[in-house]
């Protein structure tokens, strides 16, 4: 299961001070692009560059949540890596959600084309919440939309609903490519919680519409 580590220059054997640690810490979860896992991917090499997954990128949305009613994170304000963020999730939504078919595509490159236009249950779980805080924080007019069309995909396609599972992984279009309900890397942590996380943020947001 992918998620964002460190710079492996990080771990050097000199030891680390609380501040660079902190420091660590945060480049950690929020990352450049540089810092987003990366995927080696054969027909992405070609073209001379590595392939990202669009989950890692908007699971930044994390440092949003914890940054939630103050301006710091690990004692490191928060302010300076917003408009980093925020043009991380722009790239996420302008290259990595499908306006077609709606959903979340797998992965793309760092310039914007799509390498894998599958749709995999855990990226289109940690869009939804990182959308809704993103309306939150920066406004809903430009990730709302973005958020109705996950969201649709999610439930019309998505969701075993007979059961009430997600599918792990469907084509573009929403078939099932994988119709096994589970496999050892598939966990509720990422869709029990996107539910949870996504019902708190809507209720902020019909609480700001009045």
């Amino acid at each position: 299961m992918p998620h964002v580590f460190p710079p492996a220059e990080a771990l050097a054997d000199e030891p680390l001070d609380r501040r660079q640690r902190r420091r660590l810490a945060v480049i950690g979860a929020l990352g450049g692009f540089d810092r987003v896992e990366r995927v080696q991917d054969p027909e992405v090499q070609r073209h001379g560059e590595q392939g990202m997954r669009h989950g890692p990128v908007l699971a930044h949305d994390g440092v949003l949540i914890a940054a939630e009613g103050g301006e710091a994170v690990l004692d490191e304000p928060i302010d300076p890596v917003l408009e980093t963020v925020q043009a991380q999730l722009r790239h996420a939504v302008r290259h990595g959600i499908d306006a077609v078919h709606g959903g979340v595509y797998v992965e793309g490159s760092h310039t914007g084309e799509v390498s894998d236009p599958d749709k995999e249950f855990w990226q289109n779980a940690e869009m939804l919440v990182a959308l809704l805080e993103a309306a939150l924080r920066f406004g809903p007019e430009e990730y709302l939309p973005a958020y109705r069309n996950v969201h649709a995909f999610v439930f019309n396609k998505l969701i075993n609903h007979e059961i009430g599972e997600w599918w792990p992984l469907l084509t573009r279009e929403g078939t099932p490519i994988w119709t096994h309900m589970s496999h050892s890397w598939k966990v509720c942590y990422h869709t029990i919680r996107s539910m949870v996380q996504c019902i708190e943020r809507l209720d902020r947001l019909i609480e700001r519409a009045g």
